[in-house]
């Protein structure tokens, strides 16, 4: 069982995807399904998690700041829990 979406900000949340260790980045609507628009996922050569975007998608520089800082916090957990960044 996957964890409940996290919400980024006023417009994104982060679905964690237990089968594939990513976040599934989407946008908050009212129906409860959001749009994708892309994926933060590890990326063992960098040592770092990124974030892909979905094609054809755009951002907001205050939607850009919001997943910059739930990345930044994914780095810092995997740093605190032993995990080399």
């Amino acid at each position: 069982m996957n964890p409940a979406p996290r919400k980024l900000g006023k417009w994104l949340r982060a679905v964690e995807s237990a089968a594939r260790g990513d976040y599934r980045i989407e946008t908050v609507s009212k129906s409860g399904s959001g749009q994708l628009l892309g994926y933060v996922e590890w990326y063992a050569r960098w040592r770092t998690f990124q974030f892909v975007p979905a094609a054809g998608t755009g951002f907001t520089w205050d939607c850009l700041r919001d997943l910059s800082v739930f990345v930044a916090e994914l780095n810092q957990q995997r740093t605190t829990a032993g995990g080399v960044v």
